[in-house]
């Protein structure tokens, strides 16, 4: 009876809402997954990331006891075995690489060294890298691009990386090394003129005060004009992280001490929650089967605290 009682509920409510009225069917693109072409890159890792290379091949990595690559001559269907090229030091965790292939072949893998506690103020949180010239046969000494403190609540983390029409190559990451009084995060940048064997000091392109900016992707349009940096911002209101991007114009390139604050106009949301009504909190509908199967709708309320 009681159960009747919830889905009746659950109607009334449901044809009062604002999304319940019919939309128009969305007609934007769509990406399908064949699942039957599921295959094994590594065999045991995570936050693996791909690129396909200029000569064709694709090119893998991830962290797993370090950073591992692994390289396939037939667009995924088969792959090589797994080679690691960075290891894991006494108490530092190599994590969360990011691949990039410059305009002159050279390869870049970077990635985010990791302190153990307890924590010491020699192993310090940071952005490294390791470049080849030779197609991934072969890697350089590791390459410093910033660190952050020693601390885990003021650390630094995510590496991503772009190529300019320039040259210039720039990594993003997020980074809390600023804000050691509060648990505040911006987006950070470093640059380099030389295919990436030095880096610049790191810059502020975004920040949100009172929140946390994270995990930067960044992409430059098609046409030139503009720097996209997608990212994470939980400081819009919803009590969680929401897809953000920020933006600059090519020309001015997060130059002139510019960066994206809360209110800037080049800081915008990127979903439509006409299609996703229970992304802006009425869950009750489409939860209704797990409160039923579990008998608790506390649980469905639960969110996943961020590690960073």
């Amino acid at each position: 009876m009681k159960m009747k009682w919830l889905f009746f509920l659950l109607a009334v409510l449901y044809g009062h809402l604002p999304f319940a009225h019919a939309l128009e069917p969305y007609s934007g693109s769509r990406i399908f997954w064949d699942t039957a072409s599921r295959r094994t890159v590594f065999s045991g890792g995570g936050y693996a990331r791909i690129i396909e290379l200029q000569d064709g091949r694709l090119m893998a990595v991830c962290e797993s006891g370090g950073i591992k690559i692994a390289f396939s001559q037939d667009k995924g269907s088969t792959w090589g075995s797994a080679t690691k090229i960075v290891s894991n030091p006494a108490g530092i965790r190599e994590c969360v690489p990011d691949l990039i292939q410059l305009s002159d072949g050279t390869i870049i893998v970077a990635y985010n060294p990791r302190p153990t506690s307890p924590y010491s103020e020699e192993r310090k949180f940071g952005i490294r890298c390791k470049r080849s010239t030779d197609g991934g046969r072969t890697w350089s000494d590791e390459i410093f691009v910033n660190d952050a403190l020693h601390t885990f609540a003021d650390s630094c983390w995510e590496p991503s990386m772009l190529e300019l029409p320039s040259g210039e190559l720039q990594l993003y990451f997020a980074d809390e090394g600023p804000y050691t009084s509060n648990n505040d995060q911006q987006i950070s940048l470093c640059r380099s003129m030389d295919g990436g064997q030095t880096w610049s000091q790191a810059q502020k392109i975004c920040y949100r005060q009172g929140s946390r900016d994270g995990m930067p992707v960044p992409v430059l349009l098609k046409d030139e004009s503009q720097i996209v940096v997608i990212i994470e911002d939980n400081g819009w209101g919803y009590g969680d992280f929401f897809p953000t991007t920020v933006r600059t114009s090519l020309q001015n390139n997060w130059h002139n001490n510019y960066w994206v604050n809360a209110t800037d106009p080049n800081r915008e949301k990127t979903l439509n929650f006409n299609f996703c009504p229970t992304a802006t909190g009425c869950r009750a509908l489409a939860h209704a089967d797990h409160v039923q199967e579990r008998g608790s709708s506390a649980r469905d309320a639960r969110r996943i605290q961020p590690d960073h």
